[in-house]
């Protein structure tokens, strides 16, 4: 009994946060979606067979009656997922504080024995770096909290070089900062790794009034602040002052590393756009440089600037998360329209997952201690929710609990 309250109780708060993200979209779609959502998270899939065998999907019709239905509303043009982003960044804005670090990546689906899946392109595979067949990713996820252990899901955009009219990937990036900076705001920290690094993003981050840290080349060359003359960053970082100690200790390792921060002021040549330049030392051979739009003065900010960078890597967590609990790789839809919109549907089945245990907070442990599962609670424990929510919705069977 007290598992099938439960049971309600998270089948109504996810069918109350698609409702909310579906509302400017016509009502048939906003039905679909809500088979679509609750379908996956149900599934643990994005495939349409998968989600066509649940009970939300299939809604009293055949399993080929139900497949169909999804994949002629999935290509469907009478609704876009622009709308729906929009209002989902919305709903996510109220999680997140003005403290909040916001972590944009590049990532990749690869497909290498695809024949005749759209706009297949070369992309670099994140986990052996080799080039392979596939789509490309762009990631975005807030971390946010006490100590920034709230992750947020923002954005999960697939795109390719191949599809007509692309100008370049700094449309498709300056684009989605731009969605995202008119729907959250501009605060906290816009955290970038070293492919970011392009003079024009940083005179665009200004332009949106955002601060930024990004992982910067050490052959880039600009204008010393301290003597007026021209060198590469990997010079100026040799120059820098690294006295201030920072303690760091890797996921899983044993103990903490002690590292050196310093920092300098330099100035971009074709902008004439002042920047500080944070340099860490101790990671490997080469120190890590990070370019940051903030006013450095002092070795506490420079450290508490480092810091923020490192938790950068949570938004990889956060694309493997996505990948693995909705098995996001295994993609099989035949239309361009139709694959960017089941990206997005990831995007926000996961997301509602991640603000479901916001609103829950006392109920989610109990939730998990329903759950069949060995160990603590995980620091990270959003595959051991998503696992949990799966696991409760699936056993009740009056198919009526799933009407809409």
């Amino acid at each position: 009994m007290e598992k099938t309250k439960v049971s309600k109780q998270i089948l109504a708060g996810l069918s109350g946060g698609i409702q909310k993200i579906s509302g400017k979209i016509a009502k048939p779609s906003q039905k679909f979606l809500r088979r679509m959502l609750l379908g996956m998270t149900l599934a643990g899939s994005v495939m349409l067979s998968e989600v066509a065998r649940q009970p939300v999907a299939a809604h009293g019709i055949t399993f080929h009656a139900a497949h169909k239905q999804l994949s002629h509303n999935l290509k469907s043009t009478q609704w876009g997922a622009a709308a729906v982003q929009n209002a989902y960044l919305e709903e996510a804005s109220p999680h997140l504080d003005q403290d909040r670090m916001i972590a944009v990546d590049l990532g990749d689906i690869t497909k290498l024995y695809a024949r005749k899946m759209p706009q297949l392109s070369t992309v670099r595979d994140g986990s052996t770096g080799e080039l392979k067949k596939g789509w490309w990713l762009l990631e975005a996820e807030a971390l946010t909290g006490a100590k920034h252990q709230r992750h947020v899901p923002l954005w999960l955009e697939l795109f390719t070089i191949g599809k007509r009219k692309y100008q370049s990937i700094w449309t498709v990036i300056e684009n989605a900062v731009r969605s995202m900076v008119e729907r959250i705001g501009p605060g906290g920290t816009w955290l970038f790794d070293r492919g970011f690094d392009n003079w024009r993003f940083f005179q665009f981050l200004a332009g949106e009034s955002v601060d930024f840290v990004i992982r910067a080349n050490a052959r880039r060359r600009v204008k010393d602040l301290s003597d007026g003359r021209t060198r590469t960053l990997g010079t100026l970082a040799q120059r820098a002052l690294k006295s201030a100690p920072m303690l760091w200790k890797r996921k899983y390792a044993s103990r903490a590393c002690l590292l050196k921060v310093g920092y300098a002021a330099f100035e971009i040549p074709q902008t004439a756009q002042r920047l500080s330049l944070v340099v860490v030392e101790g990671f490997g051979k080469n120190p890590l440089l990070l370019v940051t739009s903030r006013t450095v003065q002092s070795a506490e900010q420079a450290v508490a600037l480092a810091k923020a960078y490192l938790k950068r890597w949570g938004v990889e967590e956060a694309g493997r998360l996505i990948k693995q609990v909705f098995d996001l790789e295994n993609l099989r839809v035949l239309t361009w329209n139709g694959l960017q919109k089941l990206v997005w549907c990831a995007l926000w089945a996961c997301g509602l997952l991640c603000q479901l245990r916001f609103q829950a907070k006392r109920a989610y442990s109990q939730w998990l201690k329903i759950y069949p599962s060995f160990g603590k609670e995980p620091a990270f424990s959003y595959y051991r929710l998503a696992g949990a929510v799966r696991y409760l919705l699936q056993p009740i069977p009056s198919t009526k609990l799933y009407e809409a």
